[in-house]
Parts: C-alpha cells; structure tokens; sequence
C-alpha cells in the first residue's frame, strides 16, 4: 500500500483504505478499482491523496527475493578454484550477504502483504457495520 496524490492516480488502480471525508462520509471504499471519473470526482472534492494497493510492489521485491537467491547458488560455482583463507572469507561474506537481502526482502514482502490482509479485514468491518 502506499500513498499517492490525486494527480498521480491511474485508472485501474486500486484503492486500499476508504477514502474518507473529515465529517466521515465514505467517498469510496477499499477495494475499489478507480475510473477515470472517480478520478475526477475526488480532484473536485479536493482529496489530496489515496492510499493505493501496491501489486508493482510485491512483484518488485519477488524479482528481488529471485535476484538474490540466483546470485547466492552462484557464489560457490564463482569460488571453485579458490582455496586460501582471503577467499574462503570473501565467499563467506558473499554468502550472507545475499542470504541476509534475500531474509530482508522476504521480511518487507510479509509485512506489506499484512498490512494488506488488515486492510481488507477492516473494510469487512466496516461494511459489515454499515450494512446493518
């Protein structure tokens, strides 16, 4: 999820957090796939920003998550012919490092698809409140 402004919406863009007025009012509702006039209709009511569901997002740190594990199942093909204690140390050190990016990336891809689940889980919440 992240916050856009208004002007950087695109159609088909998907909203994450109910926009809502300061009195309350729900403009439109997380989940929402937006138009080109729900575009315009939130410009004419001065919203300045929306929360957007970020899928580019999750495919990027995926891309990523694949980066760093192809280069880690290289590090030991690299360093086949060296054996002296300089470069048993650098393949070390390369090792965790790709290890500890690809623990990093996986930890921000979980906390960015939570952070989505409770999205959802509170709009339910508050459509089901609403429904009533």
């Amino acid at each position: 999820m992240k916050k856009v402004p208004v002007e950087k919406l695109n159609p088909k863009d998907v909203v994450a957090k109910d926009v809502v007025r300061k009195d309350g009012t729900v403009l439109v509702k997380a989940g929402t796939e937006l138009t080109p006039e729900i575009i315009d209709r939130l410009k004419k009511l001065n919203v300045s920003e929306v929360y957007i569901k970020s899928v580019a997002g999750k495919k990027e740190l995926q891309e990523k998550i694949k980066f760093f594990k192809e280069r880690l199942d290289k590090v030991d093909f690299l360093f086949r012919k060296h054996n002296d204690d300089f470069m048993e140390k650098m393949k070390f050190f390369f090792k965790n490092y790709f290890k500890k990016r690809i623990f990093q990336t996986v930890k921000e891809l979980k906390k960015m698809m939570k952070e989505e689940m409770k999205n959802q889980e509170e709009s339910r919440k508050e459509n089901g409140r609403s429904d009533n």
